[in-house]
């Protein structure tokens, strides 16, 4: 898995992709000018015609050893794809930073799955996938992109957020979270890692052999590389099924916490 440390970065992938397309809230982040920012991203059912518009079969996944050696037009355009999942996850699932205006936009030349969303109203773990929407290799390939932790005011978004990084991050158990936490959500809401691992199951149920690239910023990233090494390594697995049965599954994230083998 790879995390990439710079929320500044992810801002960046955010404004250099190719398409002109709505700006994002003023409060993600530090924007960009105007004029640059929102690129790299379309509306569900409208053709728009960019360089990156056949990224997809340019995506190398099976080993991600190419990042180290790569030049910096390689790595930026993955980045690119993998930091507009991420602006997405943010922007169209409920909190401080929802816009109804992004419900619908997909990323360019990946089609979004409305069936396969986790956006609970109550407060949770937050998940998109995005599929190819033209796959040449007759192999499925998505992304997964998990939401990050939302430090904004908007409830109960912000408190079950919270309460999770205290479980995840502080290894601290549901029993011993504060009365707060306790008292507004239960310990399946706030079970993020669980979650994302009946998400990625789910997925992989409904795409028999999809190779999956996990993704995410902050909170979001850590999920995706907490994910990638237990699925990987035989943990939790989709119907007992062998990973090579499954497909792969990577991670490349955005300022992922500090991830242990504690």
């Amino acid at each position: 898995s790879v995390s990439i440390a710079s929320p500044g970065f992810l801002r960046w992938a955010f404004t250099e992709a190719s398409c002109e397309q709505p700006w994002p809230p003023s409060s993600f982040w530090k924007p960009a000018p105007r004029s640059q920012l929102g690129r790299g991203i379309q509306p569900a059912n409208q053709s728009m015609h960019c360089p990156f518009q056949n990224q997809q079969q340019q995506i190398r996944w099976q080993n991600l050893s190419w990042v180290k050696t790569c030049s910096d037009a390689e790595f930026h355009e993955t980045s690119i794809l993998l930091g507009n999942a991420t602006f997405l996850s943010y922007t169209s699932t409920f909190g401080s930073y929802y816009d109804p205006k992004y419900d619908n936009v997909s990323l360019v030349g990946w089609a979004r799955n409305h069936d396969h969303v986790s956006n609970p109203s109550e407060g949770g773990m937050r998940a998109l996938l995005f599929t190819q929407e033209e796959d040449t290799r007759h192999t499925p390939t998505g992304i997964i992109v998990f939401r990050g932790t939302d430090v904004g005011s908007a409830e109960p978004s912000h408190s079950a957020d919270e309460c999770a990084d205290t479980m995840l991050w502080d290894d601290v158990a549901y029993t011993d979270l504060p009365e707060n936490c306790k008292a507004s959500f239960s310990a399946h809401q706030l079970d993020y890692l669980q979650r994302a691992l009946d998400f990625i199951a789910e997925v992989r149920e409904s795409f028999p052999g999809i190779n999956l690239m996990l993704t995410g910023h902050s909170l979001g990233a850590g999920l995706a590389v907490l994910a990638t090494g237990i699925q990987n390594n035989g943990g939790s697995l989709a119907r007992g099924q062998e990973v090579a049965e499954q497909g792969f599954i990577r991670a490349m994230g955005f300022a992922a916490p500090g991830v242990n083998n504690g």
